[in-house]
């Protein structure tokens, strides 16, 4: 995902003070001042926030996949870490369907340059 949005949104992993490190999750500027206006960690993400980046020809299609994050809406990072008895199967199959439809996008952005 971070790729998606590096590649087809405004999101930047740039530094977010001259002289710094490279940010370490995508992050927007604010278009006056220059500072973060949204950064973006571990899902699940602001859907609405992320859509509203998109921009170019690639836009709808991007949309149309980060519409489906909301099947991440339910997960926490700190899951990560669980033994998975907690975890409900029908969320588990709706979480790899979403992923592997945005690692469909990720390979084609790579492969032609664009999501189609």
């Amino acid at each position: 995902m971070k790729s998606l949005l590096l590649r087809f949104t405004a999101a930047t992993m740039a530094p977010k003070r001259q002289g710094k490190p490279p940010a370490n999750a995508p992050w927007v500027p604010d278009p006056v001042t220059g500072k973060v206006s949204h950064e973006y960690g571990h899902l699940p993400w602001v859907t609405a926030d992320v859509s509203l980046l998109t921009h170019g020809r690639s836009a709808a299609r991007l949309s149309a996949a980060l519409g489906n994050l909301s099947a991440f809406d339910s997960w926490s990072v700190h899951q990560r870490y669980l033994d998975g008895t907690a975890v409900a199967e029908a969320d588990v199959s709706q979480r790899r369907t979403v992923a592997q439809e945005i690692l469909g996008l990720h390979e084609q952005a790579l492969i032609t340059g664009r999501l189609q």
